[in-house]
């Protein structure tokens, strides 16, 4: 803000330029910044007006490269956030500068897809195969373990042995199938294992622990001040882990990790948030190292959406479900989806965040000039804001959006 100029970045090198030979160059620049020195002369200037934030019309750039050149403009994005995220490390008022990579820069390079759950606890791909098959039906023979997946005899033999033997799987009473050997059902051992599962949210923390078959064995929440800043909401989540997990006893001795579950967009690779909506504070969180430091603990972090269709394919209304699409209406308005039986992220692990939506068009603005945002993207604090205007307000420390429901 304001018209003072800031000093130039250094100039950029001729090698990066040369190959740019032949086109023009648009260069952008903000708060009364000047650019680069050394520019071509068919560089064009353009100077981004005061209400136009630099963030906006990034996002806007890459909504029409993506649009054109997806593949491309992938890590062309990549390498802006990166830059990005270390100019905000560096002291206020420093200049910066980015110059987007070539086609050729960009080809074949791709960010490592966030992938899903690997539980080293619990062995093998073909171990966690059984493992799932007997979740799903709540107990199976040997023999309709092999049938199911596809398994041979002997490998399921071998595997059950082990499973028995570490305590995850139990046999049940043998059953008379009218011929043969009376068969032994095997099921899960609720006690076996138990993860942590964390739901962060700008209104409501919610703190679950839950055995092995995902049954819910305590919850605690935390409704979010105002202000409520990550490192004492971090706190509250190290302090209700430690208490959980001794009050729990034995189970609380098998720990598998702790699941934290965010509202997008967020860097599954980093572990951390970006500029989550309603939550301006929690912006570039190292959340996952932060968290796994305090606790001593594995952590993973995943999108609340994407969080929320995993639990409904392995326990709601999308069960053993190969293709569907959960709808997720928060703090923010996002969707999680199955694809061919596996849970679809996206190469940066944010598909379906909607973001918000603009009532520009309807002529709708804030009273600094910039567009008004449509309030159903953002449902949970629009009926407390509308709660509020008709004098409807929560006490100090109560959840105001639950208190508004009741």
């Amino acid at each position: 803000p304001g018209a003072a100029v800031r000093p130039a970045p250094p100039a950029l090198p001729a090698g990066r330029l040369a190959r740019w030979a032949g086109h023009r160059l648009h260069l952008i620049t903000w708060g009364g910044a000047v650019g680069p020195a050394g520019l071509p002369a068919n560089t064009r200037t353009h100077v981004a007006p005061a209400s136009m934030g630099w963030a906006a019309t990034v996002s806007l750039i890459a909504q029409l490269e993506l649009a054109h050149q997806p593949q491309a403009a992938r890590v062309a994005f990549d390498a802006l956030s990166d830059t990005a995220r270390a100019w905000s490390r560096t002291p206020g008022g420093a200049p910066v500068w980015w110059l987007r990579p070539d086609r050729a820069a960009a080809a074949g390079q791709r960010r490592a897809v966030h992938r899903a759950l690997d539980q080293p606890a619990l062995g093998s791909f073909d171990e966690k195969l059984v493992i799932e098959s007997v979740r799903v039906a709540g107990s199976l023979s040997r023999i309709e373990i092999a049938e199911r997946t596809g398994l041979t005899p002997q490998a399921v033999s071998r595997i059950t042995r082990d499973l028995l033997t570490s305590g995850i799987l139990g046999a049940d009473e043998r059953r008379s199938t009218g011929t043969g050997k009376p068969r032994v059902p095997l099921r899960l051992r609720p006690e076996a294992g138990c993860a942590i599962g964390i739901h962060v949210d700008p209104e409501l923390i919610t703190h679950v622990l839950v055995d092995l078959c995902g049954t819910v064995r305590s919850r605690h929440t935390l409704a979010v001040p105002q202000r409520g800043d990550p490192q004492s909401c971090m706190e509250w989540m190290e302090r209700t882990t430690r208490h959980t997990l001794a009050a729990a006893g034995r189970l609380g001795r098998n720990l598998l990790g702790v699941g934290v579950a965010a509202p997008g967009p967020l860097d599954a690779r980093q572990g951390v948030l970006l500029n989550p909506p309603l939550w301006a504070a929690w912006g570039e969180v190292p959340l996952r190292a932060e968290l796994g430091r305090m606790l001593g603990r594995p952590v993973l972090l995943e999108k609340d959406a994407t969080a929320a269709a995993i639990g409904e394919q392995w326990l709601g209304a999308g069960e053993s479900g190969t293709d569907f699409v959960y709808l997720y209406l928060g703090a923010g308005a996002g969707s999680g989806a199955f694809l061919n039986g596996d849970v679809f992220r996206g190469a940066s692990g944010n598909v379906g965040e909607f973001g918000e939506l603009a009532a520009y068009a309807l002529g709708q603005v804030t009273p600094e000039g910039g567009p008004l945002m449509v309030p159903e993207c953002a449902p949970m604090s629009a009926v407390v804001a509308r709660a509020a205007r008709a004098g409807l307000r929560a006490a100090p420390g109560e959840h105001a959006y639950g208190a508004v429901c009741a």
